[in-house]
Protein backbone atom coordinates (compact mmCIF):
# COMPACT_ATOMS: atom_id res chain seq x y z
CA UNK A 1 0.00 0.00 0.00
CA UNK A 2 1.25 3.18 -0.65
CA UNK A 3 -1.62 5.84 0.44
CA UNK A 4 -2.18 6.05 4.24
CA UNK A 5 -5.58 6.51 3.80
CA UNK A 6 -7.99 4.01 1.83
CA UNK A 7 -11.72 4.33 1.87
CA UNK A 8 -14.30 2.20 0.14
CA UNK A 9 -11.92 -0.38 -1.18
CA UNK A 10 -12.50 -3.91 -2.00
CA UNK A 11 -9.49 -6.28 -1.46
CA UNK A 12 -10.01 -9.65 -2.56
CA UNK A 13 -7.63 -12.68 -2.63
CA UNK A 14 -4.11 -10.50 -1.75
CA UNK A 15 -1.49 -12.37 -0.23
CA UNK A 16 -0.05 -9.37 2.21
CA UNK A 17 1.74 -12.09 4.38
CA UNK A 18 4.38 -10.34 6.82
CA UNK A 19 3.47 -6.77 5.47
CA UNK A 20 3.51 -4.25 7.59
CA UNK A 21 0.31 -2.01 7.95
CA UNK A 22 1.65 0.28 10.75
CA UNK A 23 0.01 3.66 10.93
CA UNK A 24 -2.35 2.86 8.16
CA UNK A 25 -5.87 3.52 7.96
CA UNK A 26 -8.93 2.30 6.44
CA UNK A 27 -12.41 3.33 5.83
CA UNK A 28 -15.59 1.23 4.95
CA UNK A 29 -12.93 -1.54 3.18
CA UNK A 30 -13.74 -5.02 2.37
CA UNK A 31 -11.02 -7.70 2.62
CA UNK A 32 -12.49 -11.14 1.64
CA UNK A 33 -10.16 -14.20 0.93
CA UNK A 34 -6.70 -11.90 1.94
CA UNK A 35 -4.03 -13.48 3.97
CA UNK A 36 -2.49 -11.16 6.66
CA UNK A 37 -0.15 -14.18 8.55
CA UNK A 38 2.12 -12.17 10.61
CA UNK A 39 1.73 -8.93 9.28
CA UNK A 40 1.94 -5.96 11.46
CA UNK A 41 -1.55 -3.39 12.05
CA UNK A 42 0.70 -1.36 14.88
CA UNK A 43 -1.25 1.70 14.84
CA UNK A 44 -3.38 1.26 12.19
CA UNK A 45 -7.01 2.17 11.78
CA UNK A 46 -10.16 0.15 10.93
CA UNK A 47 -13.43 1.89 10.65
CA UNK A 48 -15.93 0.02 9.17
CA UNK A 49 -14.60 -2.52 7.42
CA UNK A 50 -15.19 -6.00 6.89
CA UNK A 51 -13.04 -9.03 7.12
CA UNK A 52 -14.53 -12.27 5.12
CA UNK A 53 -12.68 -15.42 5.63
CA UNK A 54 -9.36 -14.14 5.90
CA UNK A 55 -6.00 -15.58 7.55
CA UNK A 56 -4.97 -12.94 10.68
CA UNK A 57 -3.04 -15.66 12.06
CA UNK A 58 0.10 -14.20 14.18
CA UNK A 59 -1.17 -10.72 13.44
CA UNK A 60 0.02 -7.90 15.55
CA UNK A 61 -2.76 -5.11 16.53
CA UNK A 62 -0.68 -3.23 19.10
CA UNK A 63 -1.95 0.44 18.96
CA UNK A 64 -4.47 -0.69 16.43
CA UNK A 65 -8.41 0.70 16.34
CA UNK A 66 -10.77 -1.54 15.12
CA UNK A 67 -14.19 0.56 14.82
CA UNK A 68 -17.67 -1.26 14.03
CA UNK A 69 -15.08 -3.54 11.91
CA UNK A 70 -16.51 -7.22 11.58
CA UNK A 71 -14.58 -10.84 11.12
CA UNK A 72 -16.87 -13.16 9.47
CA UNK A 73 -15.62 -16.96 9.46
CA UNK A 74 -11.41 -15.42 9.58
CA UNK A 75 -8.94 -17.34 11.39
CA UNK A 76 -7.14 -15.25 13.93
CA UNK A 77 -4.69 -18.21 15.62
CA UNK A 78 -2.21 -16.61 17.80
CA UNK A 79 -2.92 -13.36 16.87
CA UNK A 80 -2.34 -10.44 19.24
CA UNK A 81 -4.75 -8.07 20.02
CA UNK A 82 -4.21 -5.41 23.31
Amino acid sequence: FILSFMEDQVFEGKDYTKVSFAGRHFSNCTFTDCLFMESSFCNAQFAFCTFIRCNLSLVNTEGCRFQETTFDACKLVGAKFY
